[in-house]
């Protein structure tokens, strides 16, 4: 049987500002100096907004893993993934979680991108890291001037990201794969944030206003808005 659906492939991409975003680099920040050592999370319950408003959600969606990828900006491979198959059409969004729904959060160790051998689940509390970013600023108040940001376990740390594709539409072919860059910028990320006080933050602690930050960094067009929405289940 001929497969009708075209293939959406997503290659994700991370920048701080107009600098390509390299780990244990220097990138200048508003105030001083940041190096990004790790940069890791996750994604998933990925969705495309047709012409007409109908979603076309991925069909991975409902089983025991879900559809969850990890990006891990040490790991090359992690960086392309296949995001969903889609009937033929015009489509006008993007969406799709940063985190971890709230069942799967709390259903405790599981497989795929989910399995905890991935380094992103607590082993002293219950749920999962959606965020670990970690890097050194020296504005940061800690004694070794380090960031440590690990961010999740809690509907807090997740949220839903809507990106529109601009004034023109993303064109979905029968069995013909397409391909999109989704944009990571971390200047959304440290913009305006007083490292000499928010340095340190593991689990549930100033989640919601540092998820509101990460969920800002995403574009797949840098002219296109993006909606924020926080997740209730």
């Amino acid at each position: 049987m001929v497969d009708s659906t075209g293939l959406l492939n997503v290659t994700a991409a991370h920048l701080h500002g107009a600098q390509p975003l390299v780990l244990g680099a220097e990138l200048q920040a508003e105030a001083a100096p940041v190096r990004v050592s790790r940069l890791s999370y996750y994604l998933g319950e990925f969705r495309l907004r047709r012409g007409d408003g109908q979603w076309i959600e991925s069909a991975r969606r409902a089983s025991p893993a879900g559809d969850y990828v990890l990006i891990d900006m040490a790991m090359p491979n992690s960086l392309r993934f296949e995001a969903l198959r889609a009937t033929p059409g015009d489509y006008s969004a993007l969406e799709f979680r940063v985190g971890v729904d709230a069942a799967r959060n709390r259903a405790g160790v599981q497989t795929g991108a989910l399995d905890p051998a991935a380094g992103m689940f607590w082993t002293w509390q219950t749920g999962y890291i959606f965020l670990a970013l970690e890097g050194q600023s020296p504005r940061s108040g800690a004694a070794d001037h380090s960031l440590t940001y690990h961010l999740g376990g809690t509907e807090r740390a997740s949220r839903t990201i809507q990106l529109p594709f601009g004034p023109q539409p993303l064109r979905v072919r029968p069995g013909t794969p397409v391909a999109i860059a989704l944009h990571s910028d971390l200047q959304d990320f440290f913009r305006g944030l007083a490292l000499e006080q928010t340095h340190t933050v593991m689990g549930a602690d100033a989640a919601g206003e540092l998820a509101d930050r990460y969920a800002r960094m995403f574009r797949v067009d840098a002219k296109a808005p993006v909606v924020v929405a926080a997740r209730s289940s």
